[in-house]
């Protein structure tokens, strides 16, 4: 049973409901959305990496934003001990979530910060991801 509407959004892969919504909500309410575990100890970014197969801009749009929500996500296990990056390895996500839940803290601050300041459309997300990760290589 899903604790709230995003788990089962993300569980049926409704990415434009799930954008849509956050784009109208409350910040506050959506990041204490963000950080509500269903009974299998997972976040909602543990449902977006099992189900983010295909790629669409909606997708893209979802995940940056869904970290904006709840960094500590990437690095949250579920009662499984699987991070959303494991989870989306295992289930064969599209590269640009699995890039999207690669970052680490440093570039994440990056991301978060500024150098996308939430660009939507995934040549953006793909863009500013590789920058990051060519940055922090260095």
């Amino acid at each position: 049973m899903p604790v709230n509407e995003h788990h089962a959004w993300f569980k049926t892969r409704d990415w434009p409901i799930v954008y849509g919504d956050m784009a109208h909500w409350d910040k506050d309410l959506l990041r204490r959305k963000y950080k509500e575990r269903d009974k299998h100890g997972r976040l909602p970014h543990h449902w977006l990496a099992a189900k983010a197969q295909t790629h669409t801009h909606a997708l893209a749009d979802v995940g940056v934003y869904s970290i904006w929500l709840n960094p500590q996500a990437l690095t949250t296990r579920d009662n499984k001990g699987e991070t959303p990056l494991d989870i989306a390895r295992r289930s064969g996500a599209c590269a640009e979530i699995i890039d999207l839940l690669s970052l680490t803290p440093f570039s994440l601050n990056f991301l978060l910060f500024g150098l996308v300041s939430i660009i939507f459309g995934i040549p953006c997300v793909c863009v500013c991801v590789q920058v990051i990760k060519t940055f922090v290589s260095k």
